[in-house]
């Protein structure tokens, strides 16, 4: 592990420059990396998940924030969700377990994470396929190859055309291809904790046919221990584009180890950093896609473009536990719930009682998710005058297919310095033991009409009509009550309009709507009496309601030509107000937090003002992003929170309309700036800033925040020859303690002594990685 200090790897830097910048603000001119946030007119917005056609951005009534190819490939980069943390407003991001492949990432303060039990809120299409898994909606990040994207999209609001789940927005993903990547590059970095990273790539093109192939290979022993993670990725494309179309084929293959730990004790983190409540906790996924598209020109101005898909994710986890259990009071040598009068004796799968020798006082709770998905979508768009007006027309579909086998099982045992050191003897009953499957079907068909009534003013008005149905069935034998069939409909309109104020500003505003339906493992966990270990067990499927999103959004933006055009400054300016209906929450019900259900809340809404600006002055770069968000609950609840000492005697914390939601920051902001000081050599240093959020279990915001941080990260890369580049970057300089996320427990089982009730997870402290790129 790289121990250096923060001032040692400073202080050279700043003494040779005393400003750098981010990656995503370089001025185009110079052949350096395009800003993010440029506003030319020719800049293209996809408005539907299927892909191939798009409208100006001037015409979009939304604070669209693109990453473009430039700022995705600089060398170094790991993960798609550091990338969105660093180069997108708006974005936060809870690394909840301390893995980089296994964050919650927020935007706008809805939510896209791999855990299930996390309210989702983010649609994530990547080349026009979505990507939320079908069993809950989560995203698996490690699965999303970042070597092989060659441009985000970042589409705010409730966004109908982009389907269920885009309550807060959507994220669009496009691949490479041969036409757009050409030649061979290979990058390998390594460094602290162990880490190692090596990609490889190669685009080609042979007139009309062009082929991408890359993958890369992570490793790391992670700084806490039992963290240790490793990554395989594979993507290729092969692609025919003529003059009147393209179609096209891609492969993705992913495989993952990663290992994480629950959030920590704060007294225990007082003591180091590197403290961990209970282990091992661990996912492994392996992923298939295969994904044909096409977008043939039936003429000038009516085009077809449509894709099919199919993915096939298992994933396996182990979560390690604390339990209860205690030698039974009126059966000596046998394992009890609540030993004395009343107790509960504790029965293996076979009916037979557990031995109290085997421990009790943790589990291992191993599961298994098996998802196979099939579908496709198809539009025509119509690009044609309408009275003498200029009009775009899209009308699109949309059919996918999911299916889902479920397998939990919890393995008794006993904790041994924090290790759960499982006996092999599985505990039965349907609270421990579950065997599901379930079958989806989710159906949209949508269109989006922008009409250009001027020269500067363009509405858009567009819908969707969404239907989704789950049939679950329990294939354990023991919990009939988990047989169930749902079926949600609605139709979701929306309505926007831009107008160009001058040359370089213009301004819009939009009213959306947009539904998510409750996901197999919602409703299989979502009665109060009887709780389930999300993500490991379920026993019934009362019915919830869908969510349903309503959004206005205001904004204005452009392009500020400083000192004659010599430093041109990029600027928006955002307010919205998001609300959902009927929202659903994980409620949890034990000390440990790892029981609960999933319920309907009420209403929930996002208040939010954003500001995005960078620009260029000289062989400067830089960058400001600053969010405001107040993410609150507007309904008067009573959730169950039995270790918040705020808790009434049944239980309960009283949650009163304006609570704040936890793990979302009210403040965040995103500094940086770069410095050119050769054609060949640049430095830049970036700041993340984010203020305090409410614990998880502490709804009713009665307990402290984490508290506020700031973290810079450096970055500098040299250019040795016109084929190698070296590069080095630093992550936490100052080696900051924070803070991003946590949660209320009960931390007595591993640390008797304890009686603050708050776990947290704390941030990487400071870390250092070298490498070199070859470009041929």
């Amino acid at each position: 592990m790289l121990t250096l200090r923060p001032f040692r790897v400073l202080l050279p830097a700043l003494a040779t420059v005393f400003a750098a910048a981010s990656a995503h603000a370089e001025d185009p001119e110079a052949g350096a990396p395009p800003p993010v946030f440029t506003l030319p007119s020719v800049e293209i917005i996809g408005t539907t998940p299927v892909q191939g056609v798009g409208i100006e951005k001037e015409k979009v009534p939304a604070n669209v924030q693109t990453i473009p190819a430039k700022t995705l490939e600089q060398p170094g980069a790991a993960t798609l969700s550091n990338i969105l943390n660093t180069a997108v407003g708006s974005v936060t991001v809870n690394e909840v377990s301390v893995n980089p492949f296994q964050p919650d990432v927020s935007f706008r303060g809805f939510t896209a994470s791999p855990l299930l039990g996390v309210p989702q809120g983010i649609a994530i299409y990547q080349n026009g396929v979505r990507v939320n898994e079908p069993f809950g909606d989560t995203v698996q990040w490690d699965m999303v190859p970042e070597f092989a994207i060659d441009s985000v999209q970042v589409i705010p609001g409730a966004n109908p055309v982009f389907g269920l789940n885009a309550l807060g927005g959507a994220i669009a993903l496009r691949m490479k291809n041969g036409f757009d990547f050409q030649g061979t590059r290979g990058e390998a970095y390594g460094g602290s904790w162990n880490r190692k990273q090596g990609t490889v790539e190669y685009g080609a093109k042979d007139g009309d046919f062009g082929f991408y192939a890359g993958g890369t290979g992570f490793e790391e022993q992670g700084w806490r221990p039992f963290s240790a993670s490793k990554l395989g990725q594979f993507y290729s494309d092969a692609r025919w584009r003529g003059e009147d179309g393209e179609a096209g084929i891609s492969f993705g293959y992913g495989v993952s180890n990663l290992g994480g730990i629950q959030p920590t004790p704060i007294r225990a983190l007082e003591q180091s950093r590197t403290a961990f409540f209970t282990a091992p906790d661990f996912t492994k996924n392996e992923l298939i896609a295969l994904t044909g598209d096409g977008n043939y020109f039936a003429t000038d101005t009516l085009s077809f473009q449509g894709n099919l898909h199919y993915r096939h994710l298992i994933s396996k986890g182990l979560n390690s536990n604390t339990a209860d259990f205690a030698e039974c009071t009126l059966a000596p040598g046998t394992l009890c719930e609540n030993p004395g009068p009343g107790e509960t004796q504790i029965m293996d799968t076979g009916g037979n009682p557990i031995s109290a020798a085997v421990g009790g006082d943790a589990t291992d709770v191993t599961s298994t998710t098996d998802s196979t998905t099939v579908g496709g979508s198809v539009q025509s768009t119509l690009s044609e005058d309408v009275l003498g007006l200029k009009n775009q027309f899209i009308v699109g579909t949309s059919l996918d297919f999911a299916s889902v086998w479920f397998h939990n099982e919890t393995n008794i045992g006993r904790l041994s310095d924090q290790f759960v050191v499982p006996s092999g003897i599985f505990v039965g009953g349907a609270e421990n033991l579950t065997k599901l499957a379930s079958d989806n079907m989710y159906f949209g068909a949508y269109f989006s009409d922008t009409l250009s009534l001027t020269d500067d003013l363009s509405v858009t008005a567009a819908g969707r009509y969404n239907i989704a149905t789950a049939k679950i069935s329990d294939r354990s034998g023991i919990s009939p009550d988990l047989n169930g069939d749902h079926e949600f409909i609605r139709f979701n309109p929306a309505l926007g309009a831009t107008y160009k104020l001058t040359d370089d500003v213009s301004t819009y505003v939009n009213y959306s709507e947009a539904n998510r339906a409750p996901t197999a493992v919602e409703l299989s966990c979502a009665d109060p009496n009887n709780p389930c270990h999300v993500p490991n067990a379920f026993l019934a499927d009362p019915a919830l309601g869908q969510v349903v999103n309503r959004s206005v959004e205001t904004g204005v933006r452009g392009r500020l030509r400083a000192f004659g055009g010599a430093a041109p400054v990029n600027w928006s300016a955002a307010v919205f107000v998001s609300r959902n209906y009927n929202d659903i929450i994980f409620v949890a019900t034990s000390t440990a937090g790892g029981s609960g259900f999933f319920q309907n809340a009420g209403i929930t809404q996002r208040l939010g003002a954003e500001v995005n600006l960078n620009g260029t002055v000289g062989d400067f770069a830089w960058y400001l992003d600053y969010a405001y968000i107040r993410a609150t609950f507007e309904s008067h609840l009573a959730l169950p929170s039995p270790a918040n000492p705020f808790a009434d005697a049944n239980g309960d914390i009283h949650v009163a309309p304006g609570a704040r939601i936890p793990g979302i920051p009210l403040h965040s902001a995103k500094i940086g700036l770069r410095y050119n000081i050769t054609d060949k050599w640049n430095v830049g240093i970036e700041s993340l800033i984010n203020s305090g959020v409410f614990l998880r279990g502490d709804e009713a915001n009665q307990l402290s925040q984490t508290d506020a941080y700031a973290v810079f990260n450096l970055r500098s890369s040299y250019k040795i020859t016109d084929y190698l580049e070296a590069f080095v970057k630093v992550d936490n300089i100052f080696d900051t303690d924070y803070e991003t996320f946590g949660v209320v427990g009960d931390p007595t089982a591993v640390f008797p002594t304890s009686t603050d009730p708050r776990f947290l997870s704390p941030g990487a402290p400071i870390g250092a990685w070298a490498g070199i790129r070859v470009t041929i």
